[in-house]
């Protein structure tokens, strides 16, 4: 399983737990310049000011980008949406990418059959152009997952997915993506930080007296373990290619490297698995 970066964090107070603004740019050389291999990076053009940030080391350090674009709602959303991605282009300083993905694909669903076939033509002229490598879809539910079997040739489908939300890691959809030979990359992993809260913090902004969050809490007494026990969840899903990670120190994130480079443990989690999303839905939490 390969490992992919998320961005939030370098412009942004990314998660509930995280107690810094952003990661520091110190920090943020260190994880790029980390071995030799290529780093793949999860960003977007909602990010505040990530792209730039991120643009000041992506030839230095061979960055591997993968973008994801609003549409929008506005009538002029196709138009708006090709200016977003040149834009990023733009701010990035980069000619080529590796992937596009439509950031909200609820947005892209609802449009007709004409309109959804123009978006598509037109990111497949960027694939043809040799601007991108691949496109695909971030998703945020099963509906959203199943509706994209209507939808031919992409490359990528990223969702949320963790040990307290496995609603689509065990939906079967995902075997017939597989074999169309659909990447499939999961972010959302800790749950914006929920899982290294204390089980009081996490029943008020959640709202929810929970047994199995509190049976979490019980069972992995500190965040070392909990950090161990939501990546090898991960690690435990056959179908899973990637993994998107963001990262509030160095340090961070070479224990999550280390956990991920070492031997899969065999376990079944769905004792932990929650069907509340006022727990699941982070839009949903009170803002304490």
């Amino acid at each position: 399983m390969k490992l992919i970066l998320g961005s939030a964090q370098i412009s942004d107070d990314y998660g509930i737990s995280n107690k810094k603004k952003s990661i520091n740019k110190g920090d943020i050389e260190k994880i790029f310049k980390f071995k030799k291999n290529k780093k793949y990076i999860d960003t977007a053009n909602s990010y505040n000011n990530s792209l730039e940030t991120i643009s000041k080391y992506c030839r230095k350090y061979k960055l591997v980008i993968n973008l994801k674009i609003n549409l929008g709602k506005t009538k002029k959303f196709q138009k708006k949406f090709f200016l977003r991605i040149n834009d990023s282009f733009s701010k990035l300083n980069l000619r080529k990418l590796h992937s596009i993905m439509i950031h909200d694909t609820n947005n892209f669903l609802k449009l007709d059959k004409k309109n959804k076939k123009e978006i598509i033509d037109g990111i497949k002229k960027l694939k043809d152009q040799k601007k991108i490598k691949k496109y695909g879809f971030s998703i945020y539910n099963k509906k959203e997952l199943v509706e994209l079997k209507k939808i031919n040739d992409f490359d990528i489908i990223q969702f949320p997915g963790n040990i307290f939300d496995q609603d689509i890691l065990k939906n079967n959809n995902l075997n017939f993506f597989k074999k169309k030979k659909v990447e499939l990359h999961v972010r959302s992993i800790f749950l914006q930080g929920l899982v290294f809260l204390t089980f009081g913090k996490a029943k008020k902004i959640t709202n929810v007296n929970s047994q199995k969050l509190k049976k979490f809490y019980n069972t992995f007494k500190n965040n070392k373990e909990r950090l161990y026990h939501c990546i090898n969840f991960i690690k435990n899903q056959s179908n899973v290619d990637r993994i998107v990670v963001g990262f509030t120190s160095y340090k961070e994130f070479r224990e999550i490297n280390k956990i991920l480079e070492q031997k899969l443990q065999k376990k079944n989690y769905s004792e932990f698995e929650v069907k509340n999303h006022n727990i699941t839905k982070p839009y949903l939490w009170k803002k304490i």
